[in-house]
């Protein structure tokens, strides 16, 4: 069964990147671990955002899974693969124990401006979540952009996996097409 949860809880780290993940965060990851079971650990996957905006997002190792198949059929010498699989490529597995806490690499804290603190907004997803600064997460919801939406980013995974089901859609259509003719002979 599919866990979801939207919301936003207020965290904090330490200064070695210690912190407790909610557990309305964790039920969203453990719900796409195959078998597991309470008391288990919990593992998912780390990386910085996937489109510009400076926060890091957490996956079920599935759903990130999934993502990365999206990227491995883009054309492999392209430019959007290039750099899709730089972004997931630095992404690393994490363990959030059975108390819920965590340890964020000095890398990850660092491109997004996490120090203790500091404080974090967690917020929720249908499958993974975010962490963000405050003031990032403010002048996020200020809209006031990271980028323009007009402006194409060729890292932006969500656009890239919309044209991809589009393509793949597209492709159905056309096989369908050439089923129903009738064939000439």
């Amino acid at each position: 069964m599919e866990q979801s949860f939207r919301g936003e809880f207020e965290m904090k780290a330490d200064a070695k990147g210690r912190m407790s993940i909610p557990a309305a965060f964790r039920r969203v990851i453990e719900a796409q671990i195959p078998g597991w079971s309470q008391g288990q650990p919990v593992k998912c996957v780390l990386m910085q955002n996937a489109d510009r905006r400076p926060c890091l997002q957490f996956y079920g190792q599935e759903r990130f899974k999934t993502l990365e198949k999206y990227v491995d059929r883009l054309p492999q010498f392209s430019k959007k693969h290039k750099k899709l699989a730089r972004k997931f490529g630095s992404a690393h597995d994490l363990l959030i124990d059975d108390s819920g806490r965590v340890v964020l690499s000095e890398k990850f804290r660092a491109k997004v401006g996490i120090a203790a603190g500091v404080p974090l907004i967690g917020v929720g997803m249908v499958r993974w979540f975010e962490l963000w600064t405050a003031d990032n997460y403010a002048l996020d919801e200020d809209d006031e952009g990271w980028w323009n939406d007009d402006e194409e980013d060729p890292t932006d995974v969500y656009r890239l996996i919309e044209e991809i089901e589009e393509e793949a859609r597209l492709d159905r259509v056309a096989q369908m097409r050439l089923q129903s003719e009738p064939r000439h002979e």
